[in-house]
């Protein structure tokens, strides 16, 4: 699959992924599983547009709302970011900046766990990815961080 460089693709991408989504009908499914199901499909095609391994949206109780292959267990996951939720609140307090949303964490000399923080509704939600160490993460994950925000509020 070829990996999207300039933003422009990256919006286009987007739009792309929206247009198909707001198409998508799942009939005598529930509302929180039709969610679920689009949030999944948001995060595979993020993991797949910029090589990521595996991703998951965490809301505030430390709960998944969707995966898409895990490196490691969603709940492990869910559980480090209430503890890495704290690190950040507790490291902008201590630099004494408003807040701090985005954290990486080398896992070895190859891949990477990515953190960010980001809100929707004034609720706390939680995007973490496994990503490769030479990988920009940044600009993908803003993108992404939209489309999970106007899911999740559609709900």
């Amino acid at each position: 699959m070829q990996r999207l460089r300039d933003s422009s693709e990256l919006k286009e991408a987007s739009e792309l992924l929206e247009e198909m989504l707001k198409q998508q009908v799942a009939f005598g499914t529930s509302a929180a599983t039709r969610r679920g199901e689009r949030l999944s499909a948001s995060l595979r095609l993020m993991c797949d547009r910029a090589g990521f391994g595996g991703a998951l949206v965490i809301d505030s109780n430390g709960l998944p709302l969707a995966v898409h292959e895990p490196a490691f267990s969603s709940e492990t996951l869910a559980a480090l970011s209430v503890v890495l939720d704290a690190a950040l609140k507790r490291a902008a307090q201590m630099i004494g900046i408003g807040q701090v949303v985005h954290m990486a964490i080398d896992i070895n000399y190859e891949d990477k766990l990515i953190f960010r923080r980001f809100e929707t509704n004034s609720e706390s939600y939680y995007l973490v990815l496994v990503a490769p160490q030479e990988v920009d993460e940044r600009a993908e994950v803003e993108l992404s961080i939209d489309q999970l925000g106007s899911i999740i509020g559609a709900s």
